[in-house]
Order: structure tokens, then sequence, then C-alpha cells
């Protein structure tokens, strides 16, 4: 019912609006007037097919901070929807007939599969750089998720995190750097050493 009379709503005073345009001016007016409500007719358009929606940014609380991430649970119940290019991006040249946006995608559920145990870590260093991670990039890190070999961890090793990629070799499991000025770290006996979570996607900033 609330919907059906703000639709009439609607109707009616785009009818009287018109009609002062016209009483008023020419067929500059009512060219104007009609665009108008042509514009305000494609915006609602555009958010029932959810690619205008409300959106707010993603507040991230900080729980735990050493020299090497900076650790933050996210709260999920914000809403961040943004258009997804429905056709792909090519490397190239994009097509002008492809450059159209179909659906909405929202990077909270995108990025998160287990809600209860995901977080969030801000890198500090280097030691990954030729992985793709650099210093100052998020982490989603997958509590849930079971590490195997190849594996980006967050790891605890002797009352430290650190990221490094999990390699399962005869002789035991490394904790292998993605910079040449690192070194392989060797999980022994006498190590504290726990894989605390996975690394499921590097939020990364180009420039």
């Amino acid at each position: 019912m609330v919907c059906c009379l703000g639709g009439l709503w609607f109707c009616d005073f785009q009818g009287l609006f018109y009609t002062v345009l016209c009483s008023f001016g020419g067929e500059v007016l009512r060219v104007l007037a009609l665009l108008f409500f042509f514009c305000i007719l494609l915006v609602m358009r555009f958010s029932e097919m959810g690619i205008i929606s409300p959106s707010r940014a993603m507040r991230l609380s900080r729980i735990h901070s050493n020299p090497v991430l900076d650790f933050y649970t996210a709260d999920l119940a914000t809403v961040l929807e943004l258009p997804l290019f429905a056709a792909g991006v090519s490397a190239g040249f994009p097509s002008p007939a492809e450059d159209y946006v179909e659906i909405a995608l929202d990077l909270n559920r995108e990025l998160v599969k287990h809600p209860a145990a995901t977080f969030y870590a801000r890198v500090k260093g280097s030691s990954m750089i030729d992985a793709g991670i650099e210093d100052g990039d998020l982490l989603v890190i997958d509590k849930a998720l079971e590490a195997k070999d190849g594996d980006i961890a967050v790891c605890f090793l002797n009352g430290e995190f650190t990221v490094k990629r999990l390699s399962v070799r005869d002789d035991g499991v490394y904790l292998v750097p993605a910079n040449a000025e690192f070194k392989p770290i060797r999980i022994t006996e006498e190590n504290d050493f726990l894989v605390w979570g996975v690394v499921a996607y590097v939020i990364h900033k180009p420039r």
C-alpha cells in the first residue's frame, strides 16, 4: 500500500509540475521538464536493478599490532554494492559496445566467505613483495580454510606473527618469503608454531 501510494503521489506531482511549467514557459521549459522526469525514472530503474544502492564504508576495528601486521575485525553488516561489468575487462582496448553495467557486486559478501572466521591485516614490510604483497596492502585472512602446501598464510612463530608461503618438503615445513633478501625459515620441534589463517585475498593499490 505504501509503495502504491508513493507511486501515485509521484505521478500526481509529475503532472502538476509539468502543467505549471507549460503555463509559464514555452518549448524550452517543456523539454527541460521532460528531461528532468526522465532522469528521475532512470535513477529509479537503476535502483530496482541494484546498480544504484545506498553504500556505507566497511568499518575496521584494530585488535592487535606487531612489527609485521596490524590485525582488524570488520563490521560485515555494512553494505557496499558497486557496479560490476558483466562482460569482463580486457587487458587490451575495451569494446565501446560492451561498456555497460548489468549487476551490482557487494564486496563484503564477495571477499568474506566465513564471517565469524575472517580477519584483516595491514602488511608492514617487504618480505612478500615478489608475491604481489607490498607494504600497506590489506590481507583478507580466513581461519576456516585448511592450510596446504603453497598457501600464503599468517603464522604465529615464537610469539610473533608473520606472513609467508607454506612449503612442505621431505625434511619438514618451511616458511618461505617472496624476497631474495630474506631466507626461508625451517620449522622445528623447538619452535612455538601455529598456522593462524590462510590469506584468501590481497587488496593492493596499483598506484
